[in-house]
């Protein structure tokens, strides 16, 4: 009898209940050049003025509700509330600003495991069982059939790590593949664990506005980008957790990705959101 089928539906159904109950864990990234960190300490008024932008929306593979349900201007709104944390506010004047921040979100893509790919439920649907048989030509079919499936998991793999790599650099854990001085094993294995689940996902992108204005230059002044598991946690609830915790990076600069629980309920009223409908050249 094939217990484990019977279980893990109810197992995976306890890990939803219990995910969505505990605080949501935010993985964040801030840089900023070295330029605009010496400029902004040396400036007598710290307050900077910006404007957004909307940048690219990751979709999901499938129907998300809280995705489809949540607009970009809540999410700018919710993100403005966290900036003033840093001195960063919205400048009432359109075309103005220090600042041009572009907004890009979405949610990552985990590869299909070969067994999904397969529909595989069971060691027998992969045509290997004990009843094989003991046959020359019995025992033979069945290692020729092990060494396919190996060689095909080998090639998925292969494939799912590329694609880990590709979301590493999206959000700000290419350290994971790329190596890094105070990267330990468990670190690495953390954040490759990381990238081997779905995640909503906000990168920010603040530009210098006048620069682009003026001349028509893009300019980047610093990037915050941030993560956060997206399994048992609709995104309309995640992205509010994850401003919270992001909020405290904005327009900073890390050595390394900074991981972080959300426990802050804070919530500060600085008016009307205006959104720069601006496509960059």
């Amino acid at each position: 009898m094939h217990y484990c089928r019977f279980f893990t539906p109810l197992i995976a159904a306890l890990a939803v209940s219990l995910s969505s109950n505990a605080a949501t864990r935010v993985a964040v990234r801030a840089v900023a050049t070295e330029e605009y960190l010496i400029k902004r300490a040396e400036s007598s008024d710290p307050v900077q003025t910006y404007q957004f932008t909307k940048g690219r929306f990751f979709k999901p593979r499938g129907v998300n509700k809280g995705m489809a349900e949540f607009t970009f201007e809540e999410i700018v709104f919710d993100i403005a509330e966290r900036l003033v944390e840093q001195d960063f506010y919205p400048n009432p004047t359109l075309g103005e600003g220090d600042l041009l921040i572009v907004v890009h979100y979405g949610i990552t893509q985990v590869g299909e495991s070969l067994q999904e790919l397969m529909a595989w439920t069971s060691i027998d649907d992969m045509g290997l069982n004990d009843t094989a048989g003991s046959s020359v030509a019995s025992q033979a079919n069945a290692a020729n059939q092990l060494e396919f499936i190996m060689n095909a998991v080998d090639i998925v793999n292969q494939s799912n790590d590329r694609d880990s790599q590709s979301t590493a650099g999206l959000l700000g854990m290419e350290e994971a593949y790329e190596g890094h001085p105070y990267l330990d094993l468990a670190r690495e294995t953390e954040m490759k664990s990381m990238l081997g689940e779905e995640r909503y996902f906000v990168i920010l992108m603040a530009y210098d506005y006048p620069r682009i204005m003026d001349h028509g230059k893009w300019e980047l002044q610093w990037s915050t980008r941030y993560s956060a598991r997206a399994a048992g946690k609709r995104f309309d609830e995640a992205i509010k957790d994850m401003n919270v915790v992001a909020g405290g990076f904005f327009g900073k600069h890390l050595d390394r990705l900074a991981s972080k629980r959300a426990d802050d309920t804070s919530n500060v009223d600085i008016g009307d959101i205006d959104v720069v409908d601006t496509e960059r050249q």
